[in-house]
């Protein structure tokens, strides 16, 4: 038994999120903590990454981290992004009926696939005071905090 699991960028990649974490549950001590840092679907690149085949988000990727080895261990993984939102109470009820309590779950705003392209940077920049001043979830990536109940 384990009193912490730790993933970074991982759970978006998992196809059963729900059984994953029944697995993460049986494996925590009582008052255990699973922490995931994720990225979530709810901005435009992470959106084009979910539709898009393949090839072509992996051309994108490509295109906007030219220096990212895309064969080696950064590579490109297929993302299904399964309870990968910004906190919600529909995801919340999900961890918990598993039975974990919720001791986190923070959405960030922004990310670097702009970088290169400055007028799209800016913007982009700008928006996230936007988002954040109207509380909108689009989130880029999640911090997210479970603990099994003791």
């Amino acid at each position: 038994k384990y009193a912490l699991i730790v993933m970074w960028h991982v759970l978006e990649h998992i196809d059963n999120p729900v059984q994953a974490h029944r697995n993460f549950y049986s494996a925590l001590n009582p008052g255990g903590r699973c922490v995931h840092y994720y990225a979530s679907p709810n901005n435009l690149p992470l959106t084009l990454n979910r539709l898009l085949p393949e090839t072509i988000s992996a051309y994108l990727v490509k295109l906007a981290q030219p220096a990212r080895d895309l064969e080696g261990s950064r590579g490109k993984f297929k993302a299904v992004y399964k309870m990968c939102g910004a906190p919600s109470r529909a995801l919340s009820g999900v961890f918990e009926e598993i039975g974990y309590t919720i001791s986190q779950h923070t959405g960030y705003i922004g990310h670097t696939y702009y970088e290169r392209f400055k007028p799209a940077a800016m913007l982009e920049r700008r928006l996230r005071k936007i988002i954040h001043k109207l509380q909108l979830p689009l989130t880029s990536n999640c911090l997210l905090v479970l603990e099994k109940r003791a």
